[in-house]
């Protein structure tokens, strides 16, 4: 899963700053105090928590009021886990956790041994909102399954698609074949190649497999059956 840090972004008439936080807490309204006073040589007169994001009214050095906009980010390791309590769907885990259009929007992409039905993603999305709402966090909420087209990204996806047949990219090579073999570490697949054998006038197929670690740079795909 990729990393994300949230941040609080304030808004000066000269400049910005940026401390992380989410939701917003006692300790998060010292830190954003701090800082603000740090950087700046504020001093704090009033400030007031609205919806998604906290207004400050300031004075700095040179003696004059201004005001301060904060805005809050979406904490995705608090995302993760809400995502962990949910126990709706037997065996669910989470794809990938990302923010997207300005950190405006948070994509779940979600799946489960038994694939994840719409219905499931549906369910999900209202369950994530409500959290999202109960912390007054106004955010674009996208819900889905990885889709069959998708690159596999989990080390579950590939224990549940073992046996299937997987086509591997790996810079201009190209590899096709059963995957018979899934380890913390990598996968393995075996295919047929023809090969020329010694007192054989042509080419014949050979069995070979092959192992690839999840840390390559190879893109994994699952060859979708023809109806």
């Amino acid at each position: 899963m990729r990393k994300y840090l949230p941040f609080v972004c304030i808004d000066a008439p000269y400049g910005f700053v940026y401390i992380t936080s989410f939701p917003v807490r006692n300790l998060i309204l010292k830190a954003v105090l701090k800082n603000a006073i740090a950087c700046y040589q504020l001093e704090i007169l009033a400030f007031v928590q609205l919806k998604n994001c906290i207004i400050f009214v300031t004075k700095y050095e040179g003696g004059g009021v201004c005001p301060f906009f904060c805005r809050m980010g979406v904490d995705l390791l608090e995302v993760a886990r809400w995502l962990a309590e949910y126990r709706e769907i037997p065996e669910l885990f989470v794809v990938d956790l990302r923010l997207e259009d300005g950190d405006d929007t948070l994509v779940i992409e979600a799946d489960c041994d038994a694939n994840i039905s719409s219905d499931q993603c549906a369910a999900l999305s209202s369950f994530i909102s409500a959290k999202l709402d109960a912390i007054g966090c106004d955010i674009t909420l996208m819900v889905s399954s990885p889709g069959l087209t998708s690159p596999l990204r989990h080390i579950r996806q590939y224990q549940k698609n073992l046996g299937e047949t997987v086509v591997v990219h790996e810079g201009a090579e190209k590899w096709e074949g059963k995957m018979v073999e899934v380890m913390p570490e990598g996968f393995t697949i075996e295919f047929e190649q023809r090969e020329r054998v010694e007192g054989k006038k042509r080419p014949v197929l050979v069995r070979r497999s092959k192992q690839f670690l999840f840390q390559g740079a190879q893109e994994v795909m699952i060859k979708l059956r023809k109806r």
